[in-house]
């Protein structure tokens, strides 16, 4: 797979506002009937295989179109409700990871008076989740896939792996059927970790807490509703600046163990 452009040109000080971090607030939303969304990561800001969106759905049923060729894992950040897989439903609710195959149909409809918002990761990457999808309608099915019955892991029920003083729970990955993205939430104590780099594209939302993300010789405050892109091979490390800790969601491919990371003194080798 080609290097991304930031991993190639290695200057994260011209990149880290705006391209590699961004915020909730910031985005540029769109509507959708009486819903929202928008797009915080995907070819515009260098992105290769992953995409990353956020939806918020109120007052209504949203469908979104089948994926015809990609992955879609979403989290629930807030809220509580329905989501209909291929016509399967499923009860969700804040802390939910959700598993969508390929060429699956979608439709949320949140509870009374709730707004859901949730995250969607696309993998191969989609600058929108409305479009590119009218192209070989032979490819898209409204049946369920039955080899792969677990599509909604709740933070609560996974299992905790130990990196550390760091703790992650992986909801969606290889156990449930994706090959492409796993989806991870990860605990991180008052503390900075040793710059690392993975071999994988990695996006992350901040859940909960406040620190700093360290690319190279640059810095940027992070805090609850902060996105980060970081391509493969990008020098980084997360350092957490408050007693209650971070926590976030972690989302990447190719689908793997967020255990696994290289020094970034390797990375000179390599």
């Amino acid at each position: 797979m080609q290097e991304s452009s930031a991993v190639r040109n290695s200057a994260p000080e011209e990149q880290i506002q705006g391209r590699l971090v961004r915020h909730l607030d910031d985005l540029d939303w769109h509507p959708r009937g009486r819903s929202r969304w928008a797009c915080a990561f995907a070819s515009g800001q260098g992105t290769e295989k992953l995409s990353l969106h956020v939806l918020e759905v109120s007052n209504e049923t949203l469908s979104v179109p089948p994926q015809r060729k990609s992955e879609t894992v979403l989290y629930v950040m807030a809220g509580s409700g329905m989501i209909s897989i291929a016509g399967r439903g499923f009860s969700v609710s804040e802390g939910d990871g959700v598993y969508v195959r390929m060429a699956e149909s979608m439709m949320l409809s949140p509870d009374n008076d709730q707004c859901l918002r949730l995250v969607m990761a696309i993998c191969p990457a989609s600058d929108s989740p409305w479009e590119g999808n009218d192209e070989a309608p032979e490819a898209v099915t409204e049946a369920f896939d039955e080899k792969y019955p677990t599509r909604i892991v709740s933070v609560g029920n996974a299992a905790k792996e130990a990196t550390g003083d760091r703790y992650f729970k992986v909801l969606v990955g290889p156990k449930t059927g994706s090959t492409a993205v796993t989806q991870f939430i990860g605990s991180i104590p008052r503390s900075r970790a040793p710059e690392h780099f993975h071999r994988y594209e990695e996006v992350i939302c901040v859940l909960s807490g406040e620190g700093r993300i360290h690319m190279g010789e640059s810095s940027t405050p992070v805090r609850a509703g902060s996105l980060i892109f970081l391509p493969r091979k990008q020098p980084h490390c997360m350092e957490c600046t408050v007693d209650d800790g971070i926590e976030l969601l972690g989302m990447f491919y190719p689908a793997g163990s967020p255990a696994i990371n290289y020094s970034s003194e390797r990375r000179k080798e390599t």
